[in-house]
């Protein structure tokens, strides 16, 4: 995502909330499943002047998603703060174990998560009340299918401990529960299974890739 002057915007939060603090950027990846909070100073625009928010498409597409219009109305002026939010990180020796999603992507439309194919009648992890785990992802072309996945998992928030053994960029840094994943990639976050009791899923968040068996169920 970007603005079609490329102009700066501020991202403020992710998919569980506010980020510590504001993070400037040109342009914003989001995968399906993602979300993201961000501020514009249309300040800068002349009366009647439009911007627009685009989408750069993984596949080379680019369309306008939403169009703006300064109005020449003087607003109030915003300042952000410089600290948003205080995040604990989850202590990474809380982990009572790491499980490995192998994210396979083969030919002919296959798609599994640890060579399996989702199945409503399988219980692929059970995770004690309260327990914290670190989840490994990869995702793990086979052939010529670089393909990027989307892994989100329902329940739980987690944090990103790293993304090829190096530190999530600043606007990946809060509490998350989808997560972009390059060909090759490898991510680890950590959670705590502390709340709720029953049968929760985690899947690509790309409808063609979970549809095709690129799903899991998990019970606490």
């Amino acid at each position: 995502y970007t603005l079609n002057d490329n102009s700066r915007f501020t991202q403020i939060a992710t998919d569980g909330g506010f980020l510590n603090a504001p993070v400037e950027m040109e342009s914003l990846i989001l995968s399906p499943g993602e979300r993201a909070e961000i501020v514009v100073d249309f300040s800068r625009y002349e009366n009647g002047e439009s911007v627009y928010l685009d989408v750069n498409q993984y596949s080379g597409g680019l369309y306008h998603a939403i169009r703006f219009e300064a109005d020449g109305e003087q607003g109030v002026e915003t300042k952000l703060p410089d600290r948003l939010n205080t995040i604990i990180p989850i202590p990474e020796e809380d982990s009572e174990r790491t499980r490995v999603f192998n994210m396979e992507t083969g030919m002919m439309g296959v798609f599994r998560i640890n060579g399996k194919a989702m199945d409503m009648n399988r219980i692929d992890v059970r995770i004690p009340l309260g327990a914290t785990e670190i989840w490994e992802v990869k995702n793990v072309p086979m052939g010529m299918m670089n393909i990027p996945h989307s892994f989100h998992v329902h329940d739980v928030q987690f944090q990103i401990l790293d993304i090829d053994g190096d530190n999530p960029p600043a606007y990946l840094a809060g509490w998350k529960d989808t997560v972009l994943v390059w060909p090759g990639e490898t991510v680890r976050f950590i959670a705590r299974y502390e709340d709720f009791t029953g049968l929760y899923m985690y899947h690509c968040h790309l409808l063609v890739h979970e549809d095709q068996g690129m799903m899991g169920q998990f019970e606490v």
